[in-house]
């Protein structure tokens, strides 16, 4: 199943949503269906960090060990996972919502 399969991969890893608007509470939902390790929001708008989003705090994006950071802000992408690759992240540590999907 494409749900274990995705799970399984990323066991032992904690898994971060970075964008807490509508794709990002949709990509937690999923998650949650899948039982996989979510720990928080990553998010660049200052007004939104400190806040809390179901129950997960939305952060400031930082460098994380053993952290996938999922990427929901659509139309961004590639800025954010320059962001992401310039503060350390390795590619394999990034993914897109419609990888996951």
């Amino acid at each position: 199943m494409i749900i274990n399969d995705f799970v399984q991969k990323y066991i032992g890893k904690k898994m971060y949503i970075f964008g807490a608007g509508v794709r990002g509470k949709e990509c937690l939902h999923m998650l949650k269906v899948m039982n996989a390790p979510i720990c928080s929001f990553f998010d660049n708008a200052q007004e939104k960090q400190g806040t809390i989003l179901d129950d997960y705090r939305i952060n400031k994006p930082a460098l994380l060990k053993d952290a996938i950071v999922i990427v929901t802000v659509k139309g961004l992408y590639s800025e954010i996972e320059n962001q992401l690759l310039d503060m350390g992240y390795g590619k394999q540590q990034i993914l897109t919502y419609e990888e996951i999907l």
